[in-house]
């Protein structure tokens, strides 16, 4: 996330030099990135974008073609959960969560089980957009082939990514002990990843069916749901407040 103390600028240049699968084109990086915040003034730069960006710098070696790509990535894709500040952030975890428990039931429960929820390890993939598994394993196929599906179907295709790849290592999943599963789902996954057979995994992909309406019910039932926890926190300070001390009352 952003530092509210450091100029973008300064984010940029530290983010940049630790992107280490961009060590060859920083200077591109750094230029790509302060491109894209400058026309996004309502996202700006968080840290994560690095990763998108040196992945389509590295992937397709064009500045202006990864330039386009991520522009449309941040207008059409990342600005409805990332902008004012992660405003929606919240929503997307709470949605992730939800579609985690309707189509891979067994996996969920066990992260019910061990109290893990899904900020644990979703942040980073859904801030990266997966180009954070170049960090452990440089992977183009695979992370080339999520970033087709996002700008194609948009957080649907994301979605649909997320559950055929989770249901692909479940039963290696739900075997891990608390410890082993976070470890396993914020690295060592991406080394199973790469064993798939691109094919297939983009076949089951095409097959699975996620309703945009069940993005939209979900969306206002966080709503609902927040309004009502709000309501409860200040119906329960309002009981607890002090009388307003009147003097005349001791007349």
């Amino acid at each position: 996330m952003t530092d509210l103390h450091s100029s973008p600028e300064k984010l940029i240049k530290l983010d940049c030099r630790r992107t280490g699968f961009c060590n060859y084109f920083q200077s591109d990086l750094e230029q790509l990135l302060q491109e894209v915040a400058r026309k996004f003034p309502k996202t700006g730069y968080y840290q994560g974008m690095n990763c998108i960006g040196g992945f389509l710098l590295k992937y397709t070696s064009d500045y202006q073609f990864s330039l386009k790509v991520f522009n449309f990535l941040m207008e059409k894709r990342l600005e409805t959960y990332f902008s004012d500040n992660f405003k929606n952030l919240k929503q997307l975890l709470f949605v992730s969560e939800k579609i985690f428990e309707l189509y891979t039931h067994n996996i969920h429960a066990q992260f019910k089980s061990k109290d893990i929820g899904t900020e644990y390890f979703m942040s980073p993939i859904v801030l990266t957009l997966f180009t954070q598994s170049l960090q452990f394993i440089e992977n183009f196929q695979l992370v080339a082939t999520i970033i087709d599906i996002v700008i194609a179907e948009g957080w649907i295709g994301f979605f649909k990514v997320l559950v055929v790849i989770v249901q692909k290592v479940e039963n290696k999943a739900v075997k891990l002990d608390y410890d082993e599963l976070l470890g396993y789902l914020t690295k060592e996954i991406f080394e199973d990843l790469i064993t798939l057979n691109f094919g297939s995994l983009k076949h089951e992909i095409s097959k699975l069916t996620i309703p945009k309406g069940l993005l939209t019910g979900l969306g206002t039932q966080y709503e609902d749901t927040t309004v009502i926890i709000d309501n409860y926190w200040v119906s329960f300070y309002e009981k607890r407040r002090p009388s307003t001390f009147h003097p005349s009352k001791l007349n």
